[in-house]
């Protein structure tokens, strides 16, 4: 956040500095709100691009094993360029490194999604994936499972959603 605010700050500066220099050079008379306008206009394209831009540079940073399954879109009327171009307000990433199989059913895994938001903490869930039905049951304290160590009917969804996930998960084969 302090360096968006540094960068932000930065480029209204150096657009005002760019309309100051123009306007010397070219000998022309600017009036006096001029360059606080530019300043403002420099301060709303920075942040746009800012925020627009977060969840390509985000993804490119991810270390080896962590892939993106899915894109949390964000509007708001506060952000009136979002309402005709969503930006991405969150990053749904499956972390490959802690994949497991279910040794007693093949077409179950274990697996960690962690929620990635801009300026907030990275939020770390378990689901158990079934690759052959295509559906998938979160982990919590709270799960009950069956006496074959499968979770209880009533916990699986079958939304299929995101298909990123089931792509990603059920493309590695079972041991």
């Amino acid at each position: 956040m302090l360096f968006e605010i540094i960068i932000v700050v930065c480029a209204a500066f150096a657009m005002s500095g760019v309309v100051l220099i123009l306007s010397r050079l070219f000998c022309i008379r600017l009036p006096k709100t001029v360059i606080p306008v530019v300043a403002a206009i420099s301060i709303l394209a920075a942040t746009a691009w800012l925020r627009h831009t977060w969840a390509d540079r985000a993804a490119s940073s991810l270390p080896e094993g962590l892939s993106v399954i899915a894109t949390l879109p964000y509007s708001s009327i506060l952000e009136p360029w979002t309402l005709v171009r969503p930006r991405a307000g969150g990053l749904m990433v499956l972390d490959g490194r802690e994949t497991m199989r279910h040794p007693g059913h093949p077409d179950l895994a274990v697996v960690s999604v962690l929620l990635v938001e801009p300026n907030a903490e990275t939020i770390k869930s378990q689901h158990i994936i079934d690759c052959a039905k295509r559906r998938r049951a979160p982990v919590s304290a709270d799960t009950t499972f069956t006496p074959e160590g499968l979770p209880k009917p009533e916990v699986w969804v079958s939304d299929e959603e995101p298909r990123a996930l089931y792509t990603e998960v059920c493309r590695i084969p079972a041991p």
